[in-house]
């Protein structure tokens, strides 16, 4: 019992004041020691003695003191006067965890607690019932009144033990209220927030106390003791009375009705105190007549030793021994028995069973399983139990004493108890206990549990199998199964033919614990191919169809051929075929399964052929060796067939096939060395990568195969190839596996039979792509293999090659091969396949070839050749042998040949060779380079070399366009430099036959080799005399003299003497001065004075000489010199801006507008020329050259954009009163120039002069004749003509009238041009609306043609309009005469109408007709035509027209035509019957008789008529027709109204 479980509530009251030091610090080891119910008895104790101490203290203070403890010790109450203060475990009662405070200053007289719902419920004096928290927050209290009792509160019942009970999860918790007259009434507290009380009211319970002192209840048994008053005692009784009291013992239902259960009166006396409630019993007779009592039990122990005395003779056989009898009559029964089974003793045991039935029942299965395991089942039979007890039991006749009293009172008697023992006679059993008879499963059990210990300890399994026997012959049939199994085991062990070791030590345990399928299994261990087909009849199968129950399911095979090991619903037989089959014995397997097949409805060993078929199948697959394929076509032959089954089993046909096609393709795989299991085909398919090796191995090992196989042999492989892939593997591309065969006859050299295959078979052909492939692969093969150049592998690879000859991927790989074996020989190269293999770039063997011997270089087209040969094909690969070459031949000394192949690979654009090109560019004069080739290789060296190298190649790129100007204008002119130096001067001119004999010259020392002194100052003054004319400074400012200077630089020298005097001469000559076309590439139009004189400035410029005013404007007047383009302008005034007199460069601007005439280059002149002028003005503000430039740019890429106002203040205030008349003078004569061009534009062919003079008679006739034209042309110019209207002052609304008139009635003009047209003007037009509609009316209305009714519809009313455009598709209809623009033309209305209806116009114009006549809403023109008019007249134009030709046509000799009369007749009516219903009745019925008189010519000639059949169907034709137009008019006066009939 733990220490701090509380098992009972402790109230006491004393006098005195609590102290909340509770406990004291003295105390808490002790709590820690002997538990905190300890210290409380202690502290109480301490209490009530300081209150013996104290009593007049207590008397004073009259405050008493309650505690109050939760069952479990979770919370203890200490209650002072109206204080509680609540104290708990968690903090180990060290610490208040809540206090209360009744208002009303009561005293608490009895509390309990709810623990598991932390509420305290308790009572004060005045009844008044409170419900607090473990925090001291009250939760609600109930007072007397309300609880409506009539006594004082005896206590209260929590109901912690009702949490799981669904009606009590919805309150906080419950409490039992008891009164002291016997009353109950119970509360349950409602959840927060609300807290609401609900009262199952006051009930009074029967039996109860009058007055009840005191109770206690067991929550845990749901047991209420309670103490009261037998005859009832008054509240205010007190002290110490004697009386009769009532203890009763009450049992509590689920909804707190109490029961009674026990109740005593007792005499004593008691106390009734507000401190202790105690009671003294004084004497207590529980039982009446205790010496009738005594008596009765001394007679049943008496009876008991009587029928103890009988029952020992009958054991010992008469024989009596004193002692052992004074043992036997004490000991109980089952132990008595216990050690006669355990002796063996079954006759005294079975005596024992038959004296005393009852009282050995319970313990019968324990005496009986005592009986010694190795005595015989058969002479303990009849001892043995059945299902059943035994229906008769002969006991002797009951005594008197033996009665129901008797063994209530043994009932209430201490279990065990030694009197009880003594008088439980075999009577007295009967009545207590019956007859306890064990069920049929403990039976069942027992029974299993004594066979299995008789096999364990003795191994008699006969023993066993006789007591099961027994067993279910008494009727225990749970145990048949138990027996069959004793049985198989019996067979098992003591049958001849089974492996004796295997099956001798097998226990009826272990042969429990086996399966079914195992037990099946253990009877076929070991079993041979010639036992098997018996055993499997004897035992195996009738043990497998009493013990397997087949659930049936459908076992299909995946859908990529998989089948499953193993089924949950395999048969036993099934399994263990799988199992024999899994350890490879087929032999086995085939002898069941042919014997499985052969009477497969009678032998019971498969379910059926699906059963049969499944389970062969399986065992084939799981067999794993790879020789036993006949035994397995063998086992397949033995299922049954289609045939023989008489049914169609689809998935299992098609399993089968599958199977033996496996079977097949097994023995082939063994026969090429590549032996697989069955299970290795089912699953092939999700490695198709390895059966592709499988099939490479297979095709290396035939290859290898020593000798060599022949042509059938090759061919029989083949068939095998392809019987694989039918049977096995159907997932292999047909084209695949005769790639590989074909790869297998190229290995194996058998090149004829290759090419037979190659080109493809009966059912797959081979793509020429990858045949040619296979070859090329193969070729490979032999030729890296071989040795040396003249091994046969060569030869192979070469013969390899030829089978597909005209291939050109096939080619390529023959060239590669020639390539190595004869040409890199002849060109001193030898390398063996191996060593060419190895080389990764080809180019190395190329540059191998170039360097390999004196002038190999030489042979250009002979190692481009090479390379192509080796795979160097593409355009770089050739260049970069190419330039291999060019390098080696320049290293050679062979410049001509490194030149010649540099121009090639420069057009190529092969970059890498640019510093060669450099240098051949800069190189010796060679016989076929000119200046052109030069500066080409040079230019390809400039666009692809290095950073370092440019400046000195664009100063080799400026001498050579130096060089080539002067040869351009040379050939032009036909003069030489040469012919304009110095015939006396010792200066001679260089040839200049390359570059780099101009930059080589240093001095003048070749210029004046044998010159004298004043020969050389001649010529240098010839020299400065030359330069003064092109450069205004030609001192050299580091110092040094010009004569200095020349004869150190030979080349200025040399261009000074020759060059220069040569081209100041082509640029003074005027006729040099005429523009070519494409003369320089790049440029339009240029001149040979621009030309030199541009040469002249480059020279100044390469040498630091600033060029001479005269100059500058030499070159931009030979650039502006008409015809010019705006560009050309814009570049002459660039050149204009670097003259240091800027007045020179007004006047050659004046110049040009005087001689210039088209009106473009005189725009362009001005523009210029205004543009030079601002810039004058800014390029006071310019610093150098390059503001300067920067300046130029910026002005003419403005050149569209007006200045600013700011900007012409500032040129305002900065220009001269030079250049801003110049400027206003440029402005003026521009503005007359646009004018003229607008004039002209708008106005071809007119007189600018007399327009610009204002004169208005030519102005407007001028215009007006302009708009005139549009009638005739179609002009867009509405917008030119207003503005020079406007701006010239003529009536602008009269010119715009006139306008809109001409392109209303122009017939060229279509309705969306004139809309597009006004459309620019359709406010100004709105504006002068009244001129508008008068222009309409009296000029344009009247000039359209009333036939154009599109164009008529825009100038009509709405509707108008709109009827218009609805006829507008009847050509020759004049709508004038249908409609003007003040309404209906009322005169030639009908007749216009009339004259256009026909079949496609009739509806469009009855159409019109109604529309146009709804206009009159009053009343109706008279003569006015309807539209039924028009319907009208159009049937009655048809009818006419048939008239017409019937008279004149009509002929009594021709049935024929009088047929096909008849037949247009009625087609006639036909088309017309929708118009002829649309109209008035009278008119239709008029327009009907018609039909009928249409015939009457026909009449006058009735007698002439043959009568003949070909009539007689005409007059039936007609008589029909006839009919048809009688029904439809009387249908037609019906519909109206009319009931009487007509007459035609």
């Amino acid at each position: 019992m733990a220490e701090d479980e509380v098992l009972y509530e402790s109230r006491l009251h004393i006098s005195r004041p609590y102290t909340p030091n509770y406990p004291p610090l003295q105390q808490s080891n002790k709590a820690n020691r002997d538990g905190f119910l300890s210290i409380i008895k202690d502290k109480w104790s301490d209490y009530r003695n300081y209150n013996s101490k104290n009593s007049n203290l207590a008397t004073r203070s009259k405050r008493n003191l309650s505690l109050f403890i939760s069952p479990r010790g979770e919370y203890v109450a200490v209650a002072s006067a109206n204080q509680i203060t609540i104290l708990s475990k968690e903090n180990d009662y060290q610490q208040p965890h809540g206090i209360f405070t009744c208002s009303s200053g009561g005293v608490f007289t009895c509390g309990v607690w709810s623990e598991t719902r932390g509420v305290l419920g308790v009572v004060d004096h005045s009844d008044t019932v409170y419900f607090i928290k473990v925090n001291g927050e009250e939760i609600t209290r109930i007072s007397r009144r309300q609880l409506k009792v009539s006594s004082s509160i005896a206590g209260l019942i929590p109901q912690d033990d009702d949490d799981k009970d669904a009606q009590r999860q919805s309150c906080l918790c419950s409490f039992v209220i008891i009164t002291a007259d016997g009353c109950h009434c119970q509360i349950e507290i409602g959840k927060e927030p609300s807290a609401s009380v609900s009262n199952s009211g006051v009930k009074l319970l029967g039996k109860f106390p009058k007055d009840v002192f005191c109770f206690d209840y067991s929550s845990e048994c749901l047991l209420l003791v309670a103490v009261g008053s037998a005859a009832g005692l008054s509240e205010s009784t007190g002290g110490n009375s004697a009386g009769s009291c009532i203890l009763s013992l009450w049992r509590r239902s689920q909804n707190f009705d109490l029961e009674p259960l026990f109740s005593i009166q007792f005499e004593g006396s008691y106390s009734k105190s507000k401190d202790a409630i105690l009671a003294y019993p004084k004497s207590q007779n529980l039982i009446k007549g205790s010496k009738i009592w005594d008596f009765c039990i001394a007679r049943l122990q008496l009876l008991q030793f009587r029928d103890r005395l009988e029952t020992y003779m009958g054991i010992n056989m008469g024989r009596f021994s004193v002692q052992e009898y004074r043992k036997f009559r004490v000991i109980l029964v089952s132990e008595a028995a216990i050690a006669l089974a355990e002796s063996g003793k079954i006759g005294a045991l079975n005596l024992l069973f038959k004296r005393h039935p009852y009282s050995l029942s319970p313990s019968m299965l324990k005496i009986l399983a005592a009986i010694p395991e190795t005595v015989p089942v058969q002479t303990y039979g009849q001892l043995l139990p059945g299902r059943s007890p035994p229906p008769r039991i002969a006991l002797r006749e009951e005594d008197w004493v033996e009665c129901e009293e008797m063994v209530n009172f043994i009932n209430r008697l201490p279990e065990n108890h030694e009197i009880g023992i003594k008088i439980r006679t075999e009577p007295i059993v009967k009545l207590c206990l019956g007859y306890l008879w064990p069920s049929s499963s403990e039976l069942s059990e027992w029974y299993k549990c004594r066979a299995r210990d008789i096999d364990s300890c003795s191994g008699q399994l006969d023993n066993c199998l006789f007591l099961i026997d027994f067993a279910c012959r008494k009727g225990i049939s749970e145990l048949q199964k138990f027996h069959e199994d004793i049985l198989y085991l019996h067979q098992l062990i003591y049958s001849d033919e089974n492996d004796v070791d295997t099956c001798s030590n097998m226990s009826l345990i272990s042969w429990e614990q086996l399966s079914d399928y195992e037990k099946f299994r253990m009877m076929l261990k070991g079993v041979k191919e010639e036992s098997v087909v018996k055993k499997l009849h004897d035992r195996a199968i009738p043990f497998m169809q009493n013990r397997f129950h087949n659930i049936p399911s459908t076992k299909d095979q995946d859908m990529d051929g998989h089948f499953p090991s193993v089924h949950m619903d395999d048969s036993f037989l099934v399994k263990w075929l799988k199992e024999i089959a899994s350890e490879n014995k087929l032999d086995i397997c085939l002898m069941v399964i042919e014997e499985g097949c052969r009477e497969l409805h009678i032998n019971g060993f498969f379910k059926d052929e699906i059963e049969a078929v499944d389970c062969a199948l399986q065992c084939i697959y799981l067999c794993t060796v790879t020789d036993r394929w006949s035994i397995m076509a063998a086992l397949l032959s033995k299922l049954p067939q289609k045939q023989d089954v008489g049914i169609s089993i689809e998935g299992f046909e098609k399993r089968l096939k599958l199977a033996e096609g496996h079977i097949e393709a097994g023995r082939l795989l063994a026969l090429y060395q590549v032996p697989k299991p069955m299970k290795f085909f089912l699953e092939a398919h999700a490695d198709e990568k390895g059966v592709k090796q499988i099939l490479r191995l297979i095709l290396s090992k035939y290859v290898r195969r020593q000798p060599g196989r022949s042509d059938n042999d090759w061919a029989n492989m083949w068939r095998d190839v392809q019987c694989l892939r039918d049977k096995a593997f159907p997932f292999l591309d047909p084209e695949y596996m005769l790639v590989e065969f074909c790869r297998g006859l190229l290995k194996a050299g058998k090149f004829s039979l290759a090419r037979n295959y190659l080109k493809g078979t009966s059912s797959v052909a081979l793509a020429s792509e990858k045949a040619e492939n296979l070859v090329i692969q193969a070729a490979r093969e032999y030729f890296f293999s071989a040795s040396s150049l003249s091994c046969s592998e060569i030869w192979k690879a070469k013969e390899c090659l030829n089978l597909f000859p005209n291939s050109r991927n096939v080619q390529t790989e023959a060239d590669l091969i020639d390539a190595l074996t004869v040409k890199l020989p002849y060109l001193g190269v030898t390398l063996l396949p191996m060593q060419f293999r190895q080389i990764k770039d080809p180019m190395e063997i190329i540059k191998m070839a170039i360097t390999s011997q004196a002038g190999a270089y030489l042979h250009v087209d002979e190692l481009i050749e090479v390379a192509k040969l080796l795979g160097l094909n593409s355009s770089d690969d050739i260049s970069t042998v190419q330039e291999a070459i060019a390098r080696e031949a320049a290293v050679a000394g062979d410049l001509q040949l490194a030149f010649d192949l540099c121009l090639v690979l420069a057009k190529k654009g092969h970059g890498p060779v640019w510093d060669l090109c450099a240098a051949i560019a800069r190189g010796p004069a060679l016989e076929n380079i000119d200046i052109s080739s030069r500066k080409q290789l040079l230019g390809f060296a400039l666009s692809h070399c290095d950073e370092e190298s440019i400046g000195e190649l664009l100063n080799a790129w400026k001498d050579l366009d130096m060089q080539r100007q002067c040869e351009n204008l040379s050939i032009l002119t036909g003069t030489s430099p040469s012919s304009f130096s110095d015939q006396g001067s010792s200066i001679t001119s260089l040839p200049a036959h390359g570059i780099e004999e101009i930059v080589d010259l240093k001095d003048c020392s070749e210029l004046v080799g044998g010159a004298g002194s004043g020969d050389l100052e001649a010529c240098f003054s010839n020299i400065k005399n030359t330069l003064s004319f092109v450069t205004k400074n030609w001192h050299v400012d580091s110092g040094t003299d010009l004569e200095s200077f020349l004869r150190e630089n030979g080349k200025l020298l040399s261009f000074a003497t020759t060059q220069l005097p040569w081209l100041l001469e082509l640029s003074k000559k005027a006729e040099n001065s005429k523009k070519f076309s494409n003369f320089i590439p790049g440029k339009h139009y240029v001149s040979i004075r621009t030309e030199a004189v541009v040469t002249i400035l480059s020279w100044l410029a390469r040498n630091g000489f600033a060029p001479r005013d005269d100059v500058i404007a030499s070159l931009a007047k030979s650039i502006i010199e008409p015809p010019a383009t705006e560009e050309e302008d814009i570049t002459g005034c660039s050149f204009l801006l670097n003259l240091v007199d800027a007045f020179s460069g007004v006047e050659i601007i004046e110049e040009q507008l005087k001689t210039r005439e088209n009106y473009q280059e005189i725009c362009s002149i001005m523009n210029v020329g205004m543009t030079y002028s601002l810039l004058h003005n800014y390029g006071v503000e310019c610093k150098g050259p390059a503001q300067r430039r920067e300046l130029l740019l910026r002005k003419f890429k403005e050149k569209h954009k007006p200045p600013s106002s700011d900007e012409m203040t500032k040129i305002d205030e900065v220009q001269s009163t030079f250049w801003r008349e110049w400027k206003l003078k440029l402005e003026e004569k521009k503005h007359e120039a646009e004018q003229t061009r607008e004039l002209e534009k708008i106005i071809p062919g007119v007189e600018t002069g007399r327009f610009l003079s204002g004169d208005l008679d030519y102005i407007k006739s001028a215009i007006f004749s302009l708009i005139e034209s549009v009638k005739l042309e179609k002009k867009h110019i509405i917008r030119d003509v207003l503005k020079l209207v406007d701006a010239y002052g003529l009536n602008h609304t009269e010119v715009l009238q006139w306008y809109l008139s001409s392109i209303l009635v122009s017939e060229i003009w279509s309705d969306d041009d004139i809309k597009a047209e006004i459309s620019k003007v359709k406010e100004e037009i709105v504006g002068c609306g009244s001129e508008t509609i008068k222009t309409i009316s009296l000029a344009v209305y009247p000039a359209i043609d009333g036939c154009n009714k599109i164009r008529l519809a825009s100038h009509l009313y709405k509707v108008f309009e709109q009827e218009s455009q609805r006829v507008s598709f009847i050509n020759n209809l004049n709508f004038k005469n249908v409609a003007g623009l003040d309404g209906l033309n009322l005169q030639s209305f009908q007749n216009e109408v009339f004259s256009h209806v026909d079949e496609f116009s009739v509806e469009a114009l009855a159409k019109m007709v109604q529309a146009l006549v709804s206009i009159y809403t009053d009343s109706v023109p008279e003569g006015l035509i309807s539209w039924p008019d028009v319907y009208k007249h159009y049937v009655l134009s048809l009818l006419m027209t048939l008239g017409n030709r019937v008279g004149t046509e009509f002929d009594v000799r021709n049935a024929e035509k009088f047929q096909d009369f008849l037949s247009q007749l009625e087609q006639t009516y036909d088309f017309c019957r929708t118009y002829i219903r649309l109209l008035a009745l009278s008119d239709s019925l008029d327009i009907m008789k018609q039909y009928f008189t249409v015939i009457i010519p026909l009449h006058d000639s009735h007698d002439s008529i043959p009568d003949n059949s070909i009539w007689q169907d005409c007059l039936i034709i007609l008589l029909n027709f006839w009919l048809k137009l009688s029904e439809e008019m009387q249908e037609m006066a019906l519909n109206e109204g009319s009931v009487g009939k007509f007459r035609v």
